[in-house]
């Protein structure tokens, strides 16, 4: 019988299985970085079709109008009649009315900007010079003697009617 030599300084080879193996994990992992590179790519090509679709739809798309709510359009009003300047409206009134005029009604219409006026006077002569007076005021734009009529009651004269127009600012 023959006894094997044992060299223990010599290294020992590879074996060739483990270059195998060591070559298809290579060629896995290259593998799998190409197609998450290709995988990505195509992800971001479609992201970017996705992005030109939505954009084109949304140029294409026409706006809903919006429709204001019973609450909302209260308010508008309300802003349309807090912008009138009253305090001028009725400043001009107050410093046309004078003795001998007596203002017996006023009533404002913020829709339109009307002032209504009724007032009686001793002669028709004073209602026009105030009717005059009242389309003089800045504040106002016109006023117009509407109507006239003699009074009834304990003092002779005559009632009459105007109306003036508010000048907005």
């Amino acid at each position: 019988m023959r006894l094997s030599q044992v060299d223990f300084l010599r290294q020992p080879g590879q074996p060739m299985a483990g270059r195998l193996l060591l070559g298809v994990g290579t060629l896995a992992l290259l593998g799998s970085l190409l197609l998450a590179h290709q995988w990505r790519q195509e992800h971001d090509a479609a992201e970017e079709v996705m992005r030109a679709t939505l954009s084109t739809i949304e140029q294409q798309r026409t706006p809903v109008p919006r429709v204001p709510t019973t609450a909302q359009r209260r308010g508008i009003q309300v802003q349309s009649v807090m912008a009138r300047p009253w305090t001028a409206a009725l400043g001009a009134v107050e410093s046309a009315t004078r003795e001998p005029v007596r203002l017996v009604s006023l009533s404002i219409d913020p829709a339109t900007g009307q002032l209504r006026l009724e007032g009686e006077s001793p002669s028709f002569d004073e209602a026009v010079t105030y009717v005059q007076a009242l389309g003089a005021q800045p504040a106002l734009a016109s006023a117009t003697l509407v109507s006239h009529a003699p009074a009834t009651g304990s003092e002779a004269g005559i009632r009459f009617s105007a109306t003036a127009s508010w000048r907005l600012p």
